[in-house]
């Protein structure tokens, strides 16, 4: 009977050391392994203010499921595909709102050859200030 309970203890004691370890391993942030301090990022969210005048200009046609979008900075071009529905949204908001009454916000994940996924479009209201 001793036995079996020095058995059970050693293999609980075991399965804890194991299921310390595999904690541990997942709480340690991924690295290159070969340079210490750089790490590997899952993805690169972007959030992009757009002005609003520019998104009121974006065409949206009849049965189109996603409207196409360029994005040009100083130093970057990025692509997109925006639901039509949002561009429709944010449309109406800006019209409801005025140019100078709302904030248009894009929002997406940074792929390879600056395209932006994932791509989603906010107008908000801005509320009188204090």
């Amino acid at each position: 009977m001793q036995m079996a309970q020095h058995d059970a203890t050693e293999t609980s004691a075991r399965t804890a050391q194991s299921a310390a370890a595999t904690h541990a391993t997942k709480a340690t942030p991924m690295t290159t392994g070969t340079t210490p301090g750089v790490l590997v990022a899952r993805t690169i969210k972007v959030t992009v203010v757009l002005q609003p005048q520019d998104v009121l200009a974006i065409p949206v046609r009849d049965g189109q499921s996603h409207v196409p979008i360029t994005i040009r900075s100083a130093t970057r071009t990025l692509r997109a595909q925006l639901n039509t529905k949002g561009v429709r949204r944010a449309q109406t908001a800006v019209r409801e709102s005025g140019l100078d009454g709302v904030a248009v916000v894009l929002q997406a994940k940074l792929a390879a050859g600056d395209l932006l996924e994932e791509a989603g479009l906010s107008a908000q209201p801005k509320g009188p200030r204090p």
